[in-house]
């Protein structure tokens, strides 16, 4: 490339300031002069603080491993050296498999999730407590009896208290029976709590029903008693559910009970000591599932609580029987089209207590024990409304099927009726759908046949799953998934990943398969060769990766083509730029600030979307996800439709009949079968094809369901990309208006790993590296400063609001960001330039000394999970475009 001496207006249309990243750094940019030569004529020098170049030239210069926790350091036993290595992700066999007794214990320590130092940690029983195979086994007949005795004597309070929590789960099973038989009753009482918060629960006794202890758990600090608990409740109070606080919630409400305790003038010296720091609390409140049922049913107060009491007893299986064969499967298949003709009803069952229909299924080699309910409908409810609660049904429990029955009688023969004309009406049949009896089958069998075996330790690590590195080059993360599926023949829910990788870019990073063998692994690599996806590592695990399980990444990213820019405002105040040499010293200073000092932890465009105007890059991921948080899923589905337009050159992101399926959508005012028959070959574009097959499934008026289609991690993505566009824009208004120094009212994370606010007294005592700014959610806290009122505004001036009771897809929690992250082992070297860069040569005329001249360069770093190795090159390069 020949440097000439043209000044080009300046591309202000894609600065960064379009993704929330306006002109602000952690440390000010160094300023170097430009030789003299190269300066433009009628001036001796100017200064410049740019330099610019192309990444992602080829998927080989942009090279991610995934870094595992911090243990796997401490675990492995060999030389140091050797084990920081292997605590990067590295595919170097993809043939070996491990010996059949590999345990796999060192590599469960090495890669389970250690970045929970960033949370608050939930300790567990001190070395007093006693082994599980010790405490003393106490039995009751009734679930309701096992729930007493729990409270009474398993729980980290008096005996008095406990007896004093069995009438409130009592009063509150009743109330919610009352709230039944009016459609307003259960809102009547607002000022009332609907809920009840228990003590932690202890094992110094284990508690069971008839004797028996099914609880699985390891000995743990009140696991098997509050799993029984959990288990037992539902069926003593089928209007009642419980759930465990998360451990920030626990350490809440063990700071209210310290409280509540310390108001107390009287307190008996021998009371159990306060574990709430350590133990996990309890929440039971009603289960409000099937409440949208209640306007349609005739005997709600009855048919209700049978439902329910359905659903928690589960889908039963008969003790003896053999498997069903495949002409049973398809006998089922056809009785489920015919389901009238299929069920006997039971008369004798048929009662105002217990709306239950039992009989056992006549075909030979059925182990299921059917069992159906009857929801009596209001005789006014009419046929086409019957859709609609057969649809309710469905959302509110999937593994329920239903069927209409029509002409049932609801009371004896010369009883009064006062609700239909002839004493019949139509009524809802629920059973359990063949994928629950499945289920329910697949379980029983693997009880007895873990029961059988003389081998059986209930302490023993099953290291079922398979722990492996995942290689891949220019693949996007769902198509990832989508291949580890058909090469693998399991289930999206087998697979296991830490996070999502650039697509651009050749990753490295730790997988688990559940349930499925390294030879089955290795197998699967002739499928998944020819994707550009590898295999290989493989280890026996007995857990599974989930998201955020990972400490990290490793970054090798080759710059080519680097250049200094050299920029200019005429009278007008227009910005114009050119291109010259840039050189190894320059480059150095860079880079040793940003070792020094870190950078400001933005998210990048991989999150948000391209920087630039909508009307070039069309649509971005904090698009979609603004309109789910404003609950329009059918404006977010139309911008998923509508997609990206171009790059930042100019060429058109997708092939032409990408194009034209997205044009076909718009113009035929997304038409979905017209468009699914438009839709390119291959495994390309397969969100918009599962979003497009789920209105299909479910049709256009219902599109939250048809986003349900997508996995979890998918559809929170868009909503996570809004949270991170506001964070963007609270990070350069705080760097703007505030410094690179902690100031009053930011919010810091302390050694606790807790949140506080800096106040004047603990000012000098806090760092900037622990300064952090929420992303926006129901349960986080903002900054008491200026910052906390821009928070506000934004999110107002676009209409979002964080409401806990919406939709998981209409909201989020929220958690909290560091402002700076350090880069303290970045490092650079300079590489031989690729055959299909450019190199910089000068002009005949400009007679300069190039030998400080520096063309290609390769940086090394590691950073923190979630923080963004272009935002790091962007700190290193001073930019504020997005090039």
């Amino acid at each position: 490339m020949t440097i000439t001496k043209e000044w080009k207006r300046k591309p202000i249309s894609y600065h960064l300031s379009t993704i929330g990243i306006k002109d602000v750094f952690c440390t000010e940019p160094v300023v170097q002069t430009v030789p003299e030569i190269l300066c433009s004529k009628g001036t001796n020098e100017e200064e410049t603080l740019e330099f610019t170049g192309a990444i992602k030239v080829n998927p080989e210069d942009f090279v991610v491993r995934e870094i595992g926790g911090k243990a796997r350091l401490d675990n492995l036993k060999d030389d140091s050296q050797v084990s920081r290595s292997r605590a990067i992700a590295n595919l170097t066999d993809a043939n070996t498999l491990p010996p059949e007794n590999d345990s796999g214990e060192h590599e469960k320590a090495n890669i389970r999730n250690e970045a929970n130092h960033d949370k608050p940690f939930v300790n567990n029983l001190d070395s007093q407590t006693k082994p599980v195979q010790s405490l003393p086994l106490i039995s009751a007949s009734t679930a309701e009896e096992v729930v007493q005795l729990i409270l009474i004597r398993a729980c980290t309070f008096r005996a008095d208290d406990g007896i004093h929590f069995v009438e409130k789960l009592k009063n509150l099973s009743e109330e919610a029976a009352s709230d039944l038989k009016h459609v307003d009753n259960s809102s009547s009482n607002k000022n009332e709590e609907h809920f009840i918060i228990v003590p932690p629960i202890i094992d110094e006794v284990i508690i069971s029903l008839d004797g028996t202890d099914t609880s699985s758990s390891a000995s743990s600090h009140g696991v098997r008693n509050r799993g029984t608990f959990h288990r037992t409740l539902k069926l003593a109070f089928p209007l009642l559910k419980s759930s465990t606080l998360s451990a920030e919630e626990s350490l809440l409400e063990a700071k209210l009970a310290r409280t509540a305790k310390e108001q107390c003038e009287n307190n008996d010296d021998d009371d159990n000591n306060d574990d709430g720091d350590t133990l996990r609390y309890l929440k039971v409140e009603k289960d409000c599932a099937f409440q949208c049922l209640v306007p349609h049913l005739l005997f709600p107060e009855r048919d209700l609580p049978s439902l329910y009491r359905f659903r928690n007893n589960g889908c039963t299986v008969f003790t003896s029987g053999k498997n069903r064969n495949n002409s049973g499967r398809k006998v089922h298949g056809k009785k489920r089209k015919h389901e009238s003709e299929s069920i006997t009803d039971k008369e004798a069952n048929n009662t105002a207590s217990n709306n239950m229909d039992t009989h056992k299924d006549k075909e030979k080699g059925s182990t299921f024990e059917k069992e159906q309910i009857l929801l009596y409908l209001k005789p006014t409810v009419e046929r086409k409304d019957r859709k609609e609660i057969h649809y309710l049904i469905s959302q509110c429990y999937r593994d329920f099927e239903t069927s209409t029955k029509g002409d049932v009688r609801y009371h004896e023969e010369g009883e009064a009726d006062n609700r239909g004309a002839d004493g019949t009406t139509t009524a809802i049949t629920v059973q359990w759908s063949r994928r629950a009896q499945d289920a329910a089958l697949k379980r029983k069998n693997k009880m007895n046949k873990k029961a059988q075996s003389p081998h059986t330790n209930p302490n023993a690590n099953t290291n079922n799953n398979t722990l492996c590195v995942v290689k891949k080059r220019r693949q996007e993360h769902l198509s990832l998934i989508n291949h580890l599926v058909a090469g693998l023949k399991c289930r999206q829910s087998d697979i296991g990943l830490a996070g999502i990788k650039d697509t651009q870019a050749v990753t490295y990073q730790y997988c688990t398969l559940r349930n499925i063998s390294p030879s089955r692994a290795r197998n699967a690599n002739a499928y998944l060769k020819q994707r550009n996806i590898e295999l290989g590592n493989f280890q026996r695990v007995s857990f599974s990766l989930n998201q955020g399980d990972s400490q990290g990444n490793n970054f090798e990213i080759i710059v080519r083509d680097m250049k200094r820019v050299e920029t200019k405002t005429d009278e007008n105040g227009v910005a114009y730029e050119r291109f010259i040499p840039c050189q190894r010293s320059h480059v150095a200073a860079m880079a040793d600030r940003v070792r020094e000092s870190g950078f400001v932890n933005f998210f990048g465009e991989q999150r948000i979307g391209e920087a630039g105007p909508e009307s070039e890059v069309g649509t971005r991921s904090s698009d979609i996800g603004r309109l789910m948080l404003h609950g329009d899923f059918s404006g977010a589905i139309d911008l998923l439709m509508k997609g990206r337009n171009k790059r930042r050159g100019g060429d058109f992101i997708e092939n032409e009949e990408a194009r034209k399926m997205r044009n076909l959508y718009i113009t035929s005012n997304g038409n979905v079968d017209l468009t699914l028959s438009a839709f390119p070959r291959g495994n390309g574009l397969a969100r918009e094809r599962t979003v497009l097959q789920g209105l299909k499934r479910y049709g256009k008026d219902k599109p939250l369901d048809a986003l349900k289609c997508l996995n979890f991690n998918v559809r929170m993505f868009w909503i996570n990309a809004y949270q991170s566009l506001i964070w963007n824009k609270m990070a350069s208004e705080r760097m703007h208006r505030l410094g690179a120094a902690p100031a009053i009212g930011d919010l810091f994370m302390d050694s606790n790993n807790e949140i506080e606010v800096v106040t004047k007294a603990n000012l000098d005592n806090v760092e900037l590296l622990q300064i952090v700014l929420p992303l926006p959610g129901y349960r986080t806290r903002y900054p008491e400063n200026v910052i906390g009122d821009l928070y506000d505004k934004a999110m107002e001036q676009d209409g979002v609001k964080f409401v806990q009771d919406a939709v998981s897809e209409a909201t989020a929690k929220g958690s909290y960001r560091p402002l700076i992250v350090s880069c303290d082992d970045l490092t650079w070297e300079e590489v031989a330039s690729d055959q299909g860069s450019t190199t910089q040569t000068l002009t005949s005329d400009d007679d300069v000394d190039n030998n400080d001249a520096v063309n290609d360069i390769k940086f090394h770093f590691s950073l923190r999970s979630g923080s963004y190795a272009t935002m790091c090159l962007r700190e290193i390069m001073s930019s504020t475009l997005a090039r």
